[in-house]
């Protein structure tokens, strides 16, 4: 898909992402490329609401081994990209 920088926080193309399902919306792309939620607080609750891992946002159950990714904005591994907050800043 084409993703490009716009506004300091990925944008997709609009096409639909197959096999993807955003944490935040459930709609059909990548949860950084959210344009439903955007702000990184608000992306934050969500994923606390749902028990959802920060550095993976997958729900945590017993058992959960999260294998976090470096960030796409700042390269830690603290967070996931889609909650970054240099995006916002």
């Amino acid at each position: 898909p084409d993703i490009t920088t716009t506004n300091k926080r990925r944008r997709h193309n609009n096409t639909p992402s197959k096999g993807h399902r955003c944490a935040f919306c459930e709609g059909p792309h990548i949860s950084d490329t959210c344009s439903n939620v955007k702000e990184w607080q608000e992306r934050r609750k969500i994923l606390e609401g749902k028990e959802y891992g920060p550095r993976c946002i997958h729900h945590r159950t017993q058992g959960h081994a999260c294998r976090p990714k470096d960030c796409y904005y700042c390269g830690k591994k603290s967070h996931h990209s889609s909650i970054c907050q240099i995006p916002d800043q």
